[in-house]
C-alpha cells in the first residue's frame, strides 16, 4: 500500500509538479513584455527626475506584491497567484530572463525573508491559507539543494488572526535569533486581534496565535506593513492609519519600533497630541496614501544620501476624489542629529505609477519595485528604476551645518571627463568642486562644505559631467534634494 505523503512532501509535490507548467507560461509572458518595449515603447519606459523606469518582469495574472533581495543577490516576488518566484536578470538587459516557482499555493504573500543555515537556505513566507483571505500563517520553506525550489516546509505560526488585514512583513534581525513579523489590525477601527508587531524564533514549529513564544514587541499599529532594518540595526515600519476619519486626517506614518511602546491605533494617528503616552513616528507620509513596501539604500546607484529609504504608497481604496495620495514611490532621508533624534524629509521620486506595493534594492543597486494594479502604461509586475544618465551623486554622511562631507560620484562611460559639483538653494550656488572621473567606472570622491547658517534649509546637491576639451555638459545625474538638520 502506498504510503500517504505528509504536508512537507505534499507542498513539496505541487511545487515542482507545477513548475513545467509556470515555465512554459513565463516564456510566453516575457515574449510579450519584450514586444511591448519594442511596439510600445512609450508604454515599456518612464521618466521623472531624471530616473528611468522600464518593465522587468510581468507577473502572470498581474498581481506582483512582495519583493525582496534575496542571499546571492537575486530577487524574490510574492505573487497573487500564489506563487513565490525567484527573478534574475542573467544577460544584464535590465529584465528578468530567469525565472523560477519556488513555492506554489502560498495565498497573498505579503512578507518573505530569508536565513542561510550550512548548506541549506530558509525561506519565511508570510500568506494566508485560502486563496481569498483566511487566517495568515507563517511558513519556513527550506531548500536543501539550492536548485530554487523548496524540499521541505514547516508551519512556524499557525492560526494568526484573520479579518481586515493579515500578517504582513517578515524581517530576520541583525543576530539572526528573531524573526520579527507585522500583523495588521482585524477591523479598520479596532485592534481586534493584531495591530502589532512581534517576533519569534526562526527554528519554532507550529506555535499557535496565542502561545507564550511569541513575543509581542509594539502594539498600536493599525496596519505595519513595511517592516525593515537600518543598518544601524534600529527596526523601522510603515504604517496604514485609519480610513473612516475623512479625506483630509490621518497621515500614514514611518514608526522606529521600540519594545514596550504603544503607537495609538485607534485612538491616535500622526502627532499624538501634547502629553498623550503614545509614541510618535519618525516620518509623517500622504493622507491615505497605504504606505506599505519599504526598503534601505545599500547600493550605489541611486543618487541620494547614504541610508536613505524608499517607500511605496499604493494609494487609497475609498475611491474618494478627494484623495490625492499614494501611487507613488517616496524617496526619504532618515537622519538623526547630534542629539539622536531621528528626522525624516521626503520627496516624490515618481508618481502616478500604477498601484506600487512593495520596493527592494537589486545587487546592481537600482530601485525595484512591485506594481499590483496596472494603470496606463503601467504593467503589472515588477519594475526597475535607475538614472537616465548612467551618472550618480552619493552623500557619505549626514549634513549638518558647518560640516564637510563626503561625496562619490560615478559615471561609467565618462573616464577622463571632468565633473562639477555644487550645493544650491534658492538663490546661491556654494561649495563648487570640480575634479577628473578616473578608473573603470568614471569615479571620484571628495568632500563638499555645507553652510554654517543652513538648519533646515533644503539644498540642491547638482552633479554635472564636463566634456574634457570643450568643458560642455554632456550628462548630469538625477538633482538630489537634502535638508539639512
Amino acid at each position: 500500500m502506498p504510503r500517504r505523503p505528509t504536508a512537507c512532501s505534499r507542498l513539496r509535490m505541487d511545487s515542482r509538479s507545477r513548475s513545467c507548467r509556470e515555465s512554459r507560461g513565463v516564456a510566453v509572458l516575457l515574449a510579450a513584455a519584450t514586444l511591448l518595449i519594442v511596439a510600445g515603447g512609450a508604454r515599456a519606459q518612464h521618466r521623472s527626475g531624471g530616473y528611468a523606469f522600464r518593465l522587468f518582469w510581468a507577473a502572470p495574472e498581474g498581481d506582483a506584491r512582495s519583493l525582496v533581495r534575496g542571499p546571492r543577490g537575486r530577487l524574490w516576488a510574492g505573487c497573487g497567484d500564489g506563487t513565490v518566484r525567484v527573478l534574475e536578470d542573467r544577460s544584464g538587459d535590465g529584465k528578468a530572463d530567469y525565472v523560477q516557482t519556488f513555492a506554489s499555493r502560498v495565498w497573498s504573500p505579503h512578507g518573505i525573508s530569508f536565513r542561510i543555515r550550512g548548506t541549506a537556505l530558509d525561506v519565511f513566507v508570510a500568506h494566508t491559507t485560502t486563496r481569498y483571505g483566511g487566517a495568515s500563517r507563517i511558513t519556513r520553506f527550506v531548500d536543501t539543494d539550492k536548485d530554487d525550489r523548496f524540499d521541505e516546509a514547516y508551519t512556524v505560526i499557525s492560526h494568526m488572526p484573520p479579518g481586515a488585514h493579515q500578517t504582513n512583513n517578515l524581517a530576520i534581525d541583525p543576530t539572526g535569533k528573531w524573526l520579527w513579523f507585522s500583523q495588521g489590525a482585524t477591523a479598520d477601527k479596532s485592534p481586534g486581534g493584531g495591530a502589532l508587531v512581534g517576533k519569534v524564533a526562526p527554528d519554532a514549529r507550529d506555535v499557535p496565535w496565542g502561545d507564550p513564544r511569541i513575543q509581542i514587541v509594539a502594539n498600536g499599529l493599525r496596519n505595519a506593513w513595511g517592516l525593515a532594518f537600518h543598518p544601524n540595526g534600529a527596526l523601522f515600519a510603515t504604517d496604514n492609519t485609519r480610513d473612516d476619519l475623512g479625506d483630509a486626517t490621518p497621515p500614514d506614518e514611518l514608526n522606529l519600533i521600540r519594545a514596550g511602546r504603544h503607537y495609538g491605533f485607534p485612538d491616535v494617528a500622526g502627532i499624538p497630541p501634547k502629553g498623550h503616552p503614545s509614541e510618535p513616528p519618525v516620518g509623517l507620509l500622504g493622507v491615505h496614501g497605504s504606505a506599505n513596501g519599504l526598503a534601505f539604500d545599500d547600493g550605489h546607484l541611486m543618487s541620494g544620501s547614504r541610508h536613505q529609504v524608499f517607500i511605496a504608497e499604493w494609494g487609497s481604496w475609498t475611491g474618494s476624489p478627494g484623495l490625492t495620495a499614494g501611487t507613488r514611490i517616496v524617496r526619504a532621508q532618515l537622519h538623526r542629529d547630534a542629539r539622536g533624534r531621528w528626522h525624516f524629509e521626503a520627496h516624490d521620486l515618481i508618481r502616478n505609477c500604477g498601484r506600487p506595493l512593495d520596493v527592494a534594492i537589486g545587487r546592481d543597486g537600482a530601485l525595484y519595485f512591485t506594481v499590483q494594479t496596472s494603470a496606463p502604461g503601467w504593467t503589472e509586475g515588477v519594475w526597475r528604476g535607475a538614472p537616465a544618465s548612467g551618472v550618480t551623486v552619493r552623500l557619505e554622511g549626514q549634513p549638518r551645518p558647518g560640516c564637510k562631507i563626503e561625496v562619490a560620484v560615478r559615471a561609467p562611460g565618462h573616464e577622463g571627463s571632468r565633473y562639477r559639483l555644487s550645493l544650491r538653494d534658492e538663490k546661491t550656488e556654494s561649495s563648487v568642486r570640480t575634479g577628473t572621473l578616473a578608473g573603470a567606472l568614471g569615479r571620484a570622491t571628495g568632500t563638499i562644505q555645507i553652510p554654517g547658517d543652513s538648519v533646515g534649509r533644503r539644498l540642491r546637491v547638482v552633479c554635472q559631467v564636463l566634456h574634457p576639451e570643450t568643458g560642455a555638459i554632456v550628462a548630469t545625474a538625477p538633482e538630489l534634494v537634502v535638508t539639512v538638520f
